[in-house]
């Protein structure tokens, strides 16, 4: 498993996650297994910071069962140790502007001029993004913050070997490394949560698959709405 992260677990933002890739809005990505923490499981219950950046937005959510690992403040949490195709799952976290590809597998000539700043213009533009088959956005609360969740769908018969450099993409940062978020493999899914914490773009997106157990997606799904934010 391999999940894309910033420096640190690193990872936040979250390891490539079955994720597929991604990287916080560090301008220095890299790529990092998960600490040995996520072999053992962080404890059942226990606060764990998911977000710790010096001058960013801290979250922290609760751990509700067995099996979910990741590094201190990372913005990376992954069950099991397995975020690959096809039962894999996991959590990552980005901040701040993100400029959203017009095409995810032609990423390198549609990037767009200006980065999205706000909810409605991340919602918009992963709306309208090419083969990503988004869902309905719905309105959604985390942590007291408003915000917007939208579904979307790496096709099941992406050809991987015919995007630019074999890569998936959806988004990448100021400064950051193209594509900062990339994809695994063809059906992932991505439940992308953005929300406004006080005038911050805080994006939460829960990586998974058709097969991916249905336990492990609810309990995904409790430590995003478990999430308690930290301002700097």
């Amino acid at each position: 498993m391999s999940l894309v992260v910033r420096p640190g677990l690193g990872a936040a933002v979250v390891v490539a996650i079955l994720l597929s890739g991604c990287q916080s809005s560090s301008p220095e990505p890299s790529v990092a297994e998960p600490s040995a923490s996520a072999d053992a499981g962080l404890p059942v219950g226990s606060a764990h910071v998911l977000w710790d950046t010096p001058g960013e937005v801290g979250i922290t959510v609760t751990i509700p069962a067995a099996g979910w690992g990741g590094g201190y403040g990372g913005g990376i949490l992954v069950k099991s140790d397995n975020a690959d195709p096809p039962d894999g799952s996991g959590v990552i976290v980005f901040q701040g502007p993100l400029y959203v590809y017009g095409d995810p597998c032609h990423w390198s000539t549609t990037t767009p001029d200006t980065p999205a700043t706000t909810v409605d213009e991340l919602v918009a533009a992963l709306s309208a993004q090419a083969s990503r088959d988004a869902e309905a956005p719905m309105d959604v609360t985390v942590g007291g913050y408003s915000g917007t969740e939208i579904t979307l769908h790496v096709p099941d018969d992406a050809v991987f070997s015919e995007c630019d450099q074999d890569t998936f993409g959806s988004w990448t940062v100021p400064q950051g490394q193209d594509p900062y978020r990339y994809h695994q493999g063809p059906g992932q899914i991505d439940e992308v949560y953005v929300l406004d914490v006080d005038g911050v773009l805080v994006v939460i997106d829960i990586g998974h698959y058709a097969g991916t157990p249905e336990p492990d997606m609810v309990e995904a799904e409790s430590i995003v709405n478990s999430a308690t934010f930290q301002l700097p």
